[in-house]
């Protein structure tokens, strides 16, 4: 259904510092209940996508030698961008290495590049597209600290239209800013599509719940 465009061989990325109490063990395909039971009622992402795109990461702390698991996705040097299946325990990290995650899209054609910030604001756009993929290529910074990554994958591309769904807050903005500064006319801002809310989950939430809400009275 998608492919990573891989760029083998190439450096980790140079605005991780490696996190070197957290040791990367394994990843395997997104089965464990909790975290999908997370994703699907906490976040209202489809769990189809969920499959697709993410992976159940293990890793351990060597501080304690205690083993954890995550949900992740696959980054262009093969790290893993995890977080924990949690809303009271917000924890993000990169495992092996820091990059971006770039996605092919559907139409080799479409010279649209998408930009998101985190792996739950693309599942979310693509479960308010109802889209398994988009049609051009998207770009996941994982880390707004990712800009020189993005913009320096974006300079080797001939994309045409640069939409950014950066959050609606000051470090998204400034990000989207820094974007426009980059690429002049290309950049095409997307934050208005889900404002007020900060980001697209958020909108995506909201949305979910007013809908079920709506469906509760008309049966009452």
């Amino acid at each position: 259904p998608f492919s990573f465009q891989q760029q083998h061989g190439r450096e980790a990325a140079s605005n991780f510092s490696e996190n070197r109490k957290l040791e990367f063990i394994s990843a395997k395909p997104l089965t464990n209940s909790l975290i999908l039971s997370y994703l699907t009622r906490e976040r209202h992402l489809s769990e189809v996508l969920a499959k697709v795109y993410l992976r159940e990461v293990k890793y351990r702390n060597l501080d304690t030698g205690k083993e954890y698991f995550a949900f992740g996705m696959e980054n262009q040097s093969g790290g893993y961008e995890i977080r924990v299946a949690s809303d009271k325990y917000s924890f993000k990290s990169a495992l092996k290495a820091r990059d971006i995650t770039v996605i092919a899209g559907k139409n080799p054609d479409d010279k649209t590049v998408n930009i998101f910030e985190g792996m739950t604001d693309f599942l979310s756009f693509l479960v308010m597209m109802n889209a398994s993929n988009l049609s051009g290529d998207t770009i996941i910074m994982h880390s707004l600290s990712s800009f020189g990554k993005a913009a320096e994958h974006i300079h080797k591309q001939d994309y045409k239209t640069i939409k950014t769904y950066l959050d609606n807050n000051k470090p998204g903005q400034e990000c989207t800013e820094r974007f426009c500064e980059e690429f002049g006319v290309l950049v095409v801002p997307q934050s208005e599509v889900f404002a007020p809310y900060t980001d697209l989950n958020d909108a995506l939430r909201a949305h979910s719940k007013s809908t079920t809400s709506r469906r509760q009275n008309s049966r009452g």
